[in-house]
């Protein structure tokens, strides 16, 4: 299942925006659609390869987001509410429908456990979609001593409501990443924006049908061994 289930904390990559932005500042409403690419998918397995998605769409609007990441078997959704502080999963497999929420306090304790990145800013800069991008370099050090980077470029020109940072470790980045890479259980995976659409996002793409069973995440364990 953690081959197949894209970890929190890049999902929540994409909700970074200083909170010490100034409160008069219009903040983005719309999608942003990213491409995904694998530079060593040559070496996976076929069944590893159909299983990896090519694409993820991030929808905003005020303090409400929602990432969507379709695969060939399953498709798994986040929304997060920045005023409730809180975050849901939906997992659809096959038709079976499957929701867990995390708490702010859980969500809190979850990070607490988490060490903090190191950012290191980078000279370098580039242009994605019209947008200015500022080069940063972003290094995890795991539990055990072992250490884990990856690099992004990210725009100021595009920002977040502050209160959709609550679940990110990377909140000194002032802006939204546009092009990174990382590598997640051994995979390298390159994220590209490909579009960025100004509004047609409604207050309804973040409603949760009633065919979502919620389920504890020891239930989910025990779902998929």
């Amino acid at each position: 299942m953690k081959k197949i289930f894209f970890a929190s904390f890049l999902i929540s990559l994409l909700a970074l925006g200083n909170p010490a932005a100034s409160f008069a500042q219009s903040y983005f409403k719309g999608q942003v659609k990213y491409s995904i690419s694998y530079p060593k998918k040559s070496k996976m397995d076929p069944a590893m390869q159909s299983a990896l998605p090519s694409v993820m769409t991030i929808k905003v609007k005020d303090n409400m987001k929602k990432t969507i990441v379709p695969m060939s078997v399953m498709t798994q959704v986040e929304i997060t509410n920045g005023d409730e502080q809180s975050r849901t999963v939906l997992i659809d497999i096959m038709g079976q429908k499957i929701a867990i929420k995390s708490s702010k306090e859980k969500i809190e304790k979850e990070m607490a456990e988490n060490p903090a990145p190191e950012i290191e800013y980078l000279n370098e800069t580039k242009k994605i979609l019209g947008y200015n991008c500022k080069k940063a370099k972003v290094t995890y050090t795991e539990k055990n001593g072992s250490s884990n980077s990856f690099e992004i470029f990210y725009t100021e020109e595009i920002q977040f409501s502050p209160k959709l940072n609550f679940d990110s470790q990377l909140k000194e980045i002032d802006g939204l990443p546009l092009e990174f890479t990382m590598i997640e259980n051994d995979i390298e995976m390159n994220f590209k924006a490909k579009e960025i659409i100004d509004g047609k996002v409604k207050n309804s793409d973040f409603k949760i049908s009633d065919d979502y069973k919620f389920v504890t995440e020891e239930e989910l364990k025990t779902m998929f061994g």
